[in-house]
């Protein structure tokens, strides 16, 4: 049998924070017939490091055929640091975790003694059955190890218009947090490096500027190049170079001057084309938990897929266009105006804080999306989500149900007719309180072939295909295909 496997670190260390995570597998694979576990996915395992201690914590997600019997970290020294406070000290963590197989199930031999080894040797997994005799396929013992790691930030790596548009940035006075849009190995620059000082100045519409990066504990530049770079962004024709002082200290002066004015296509500072400064200012501001307008369904379609007692899990369709995604969020409620929480390239994000605060069980958060191109112009922007962090009596919709006979009539409408879709949503526990912030709301990709009213009401308008999306306020939603004859 082929195993299949997917195994990623991602190591940051901060002034006061590191974090390594080693998330394994792909998507879970059975035989229906033999019952026979090929591949795992444990999600993540995931330790938070902090400069005085630390709090490892491991998330399965699949339940339906295994469990976890156990877990146990070890520090350098060997000592068990499960569930409590350590100094952190430099060396080789390692952790063993131990699976079950659940009725019915069975492990494959092919786990039995497979080892993995990280790229850079700074990280490993070993299986094992276990049982007395060290043979039983019912049980896989998960044990591995990794490393304190100390990164270099490689200027070398980084795109000439990415240090652009952190310039354009700088150069119109929002440089506060412009680090967090730039990223380095898929990772905001701001978890390596802090503005130490910058300085501008303006002549016949040409700017000049001084920008000094300093590195975070741990992290050091390397690679600085002494040429003139240029890049564009925000509107701005850039030049500039770097002056590497030393390890720690990044130089960065040039000129700039103004090419075209700020903003999208669609009269909103959340439309496509729209500059990711305006973006961030409409939503940091937003002074309800409605969405703005220019925000979008059917092209992010932007939703919580998973909920714990510690996180939520949100997820995305990638954009072709998209080089990044910026996911801003709060507690529910129009007296909490949503903060940037996270910078990835990629379409699944956990968010374990708010502000730096852990989530509450059984509180209801907003959460909303802006995918950026790679000049920082809005691509699209997502609806806005409300999700409830497991725990109390509260829970979230599971899925949007709607019938097999509509889901047929959608498939063979006539120019001019219409459809209602009779959606429901479906919650988590009929035992649970689903609090309403939005009811279903409706979404079509293409309103050339057919549009959907806001009761969920299909109205066929020329030839062609395209999908009606039906969406509860934490995003699960049903896709609708609609056929127009």
């Amino acid at each position: 049998m082929k195993l299949r496997k997917r195994l990623k670190v991602v190591a940051a260390l901060l002034a006061a924070l590191l974090i390594i995570q080693a998330g394994m597998f792909t998507a879970f694979a059975d035989d229906q017939e033999q019952n026979t576990i090929y591949t795992i996915d444990i999600g993540e395992i995931c330790t938070v490091i902090w400069e005085d201690g630390a709090v490892p914590h491991i998330t399965v997600t699949d339940s339906d055929h295994y469990s976890i019997l156990s877990e146990m970290w070890f520090g350098p020294d060997g000592s068990v640091i499960s569930g409590k406070y350590i100094q952190v000290q430099g060396g080789e963590y390692s952790y063993k975790l131990e699976l079950n197989a659940k009725d019915g199930f069975v492990f494959d031999n092919s786990l039995n003694g497979f080892d993995y080894q990280g790229v850079n040797g700074d990280y490993s997994l070993h299986y094992d059955f276990g049982g007395e005799d060290k043979d039983d396929n019912h049980t896989l013992i998960v044990t591995g190890v990794f490393s304190n790691i100390i990164s270099a930030v490689n200027l070398a790596n980084i795109n000439s218009d990415d240090i652009a548009r952190l310039i354009a940035l700088v150069i119109t006075g929002d440089y506060d947090e412009a680090l967090d849009f730039l990223l380095v190995d898929s990772v905001p620059f701001s978890e390596k490096a802090v503005i130490d000082d910058c300085t501008s100045s303006v002549s016949n519409d040409t700017y000049s500027y001084k920008l000094v990066l300093k590195t975070k504990e741990g992290f050091t530049f390397e690679n600085a190049l002494d040429f003139i770079f240029e890049g564009e962004a925000y509107g701005y024709k850039l030049e500039y170079k770097y002056d590497l002082i030393d390890g720690q200290t990044l130089v960065i002066t040039g000129t700039g001057k103004k090419t075209e004015p700020s903003g999208g296509t669609g009269g909103s500072p959340l439309a496509p084309g729209t500059s990711a400064i305006d973006a961030d200012k409409a939503i940091v501001n937003m002074k309800s938990d409605s969405s703005p307008k220019g925000t979008a369904f059917s092209k992010l379609r932007f939703r919580s897929s998973a909920q714990t007692t510690s996180y939520i899990k949100l997820t995305w369709a990638k954009l072709d266009k998209a080089q990044s995604y910026v996911i801003y969020g709060n507690k529910c409620g129009k007296d909490n105006k949503p903060k940037r929480l996270a910078v990835t390239t990629g379409n699944v994000k956990n968010i374990y804080k708010i502000g730096g605060t852990n989530l509450k069980k059984g509180t209801y958060y907003k959460f909303i999306i802006v995918a950026l191109d790679r000049n920082q112009k809005v691509v699209s922007a997502s609806k806005v989500i409300h999700v409830a962090a497991k725990g109390g009596k509260y829970c979230n919709y599971k899925s949007v149900s709607v019938s097999s006979s509509v889901l047929n009539k959608a498939q063979n409408l006539k120019k001019g007719k219409t459809l209602s879709l009779n959606a429901k949503a479906v919650k988590q526990s009929s035992a649970l309180i689903a609090t309403r912030h939005v009811g279903l709301r409706y979404a079509t990709n293409n309103k050339n072939i057919a549009t959907v009213s806001s009761k969920g009401v299909i109205t066929a308008k020329k030839k062609g295909t395209c999908h009606v999306y039906a969406y509860a306020q934490d995003g699960v939603y049903k896709s609708i295909k609609v056929v127009v004859k």
